[in-house]
């Protein structure tokens, strides 16, 4: 008789925890249409969000001060050029622009040069061969900067009409 208590008791603890565990396993893991006795795998750990690649580093910057300042050199050496000439007497040399549109004029031409090669560099998945565009967007900068300093050599080595190259020996005899 003692017995019998003693196994209810243990019957009753034992379906009770089994219970608990099953609704427990129940509430963590989603259940599955397979009705076969897989163990369960483990939850995939979390992927590491994936770092974009960056634009704008060292070598973007340099390169691209590089180009501002020649475009800047241009323009001062142009409106040098011009400035001096109209002095001169020059009568083709109608009206100068004054500093601040040059300066306007120049920073939305840079903006644009600088939106062009942001937009070459930035990694596009879209678009084929990106590995290959992306590599070469130094080229549009070192073009135009070639040009910029050839443009600019060009205006300081001016020389005035009939080939004076200074006041002085223009208006000797």
């Amino acid at each position: 008789m003692r017995r019998i208590p003693l196994l209810l008791c243990t019957l009753f603890f034992t379906t009770s925890a089994l219970a608990q565990s099953q609704v427990e396993v129940a509430e963590r893991e989603p259940a599955s249409n397979d009705t076969g006795n897989y163990p369960m795998s483990l939850p995939s750990a979390p992927r590491p969000k994936p770092i974009p690649p960056k634009v704008v580093d060292i070598k973007f910057v340099a390169v691209m001060s590089i180009l501002a300042a020649v475009e800047s050199m241009r323009y001062t050496t142009r409106t040098l050029v011009l400035e001096h000439e109209r002095e001169a007497g020059d009568p083709f040399i109608g009206n100068i622009p004054s500093h601040h549109e040059v300066v306007a004029k120049s920073l939305v031409i840079y903006a644009a040069e600088l939106a062009v090669v942001y937009e070459i560099k930035k990694p596009h998945r879209w678009l084929p061969e990106d590995k290959v565009i992306r590599r070469l967007w130094w080229v549009y900068p070192a073009i135009m900067t070639q040009a910029q300093v050839r443009n600019a050599y060009s205006n300081i080595n001016t020389t005035g009409p009939g080939g004076c190259t200074s006041q002085q020996a223009c208006e000797a005899p």
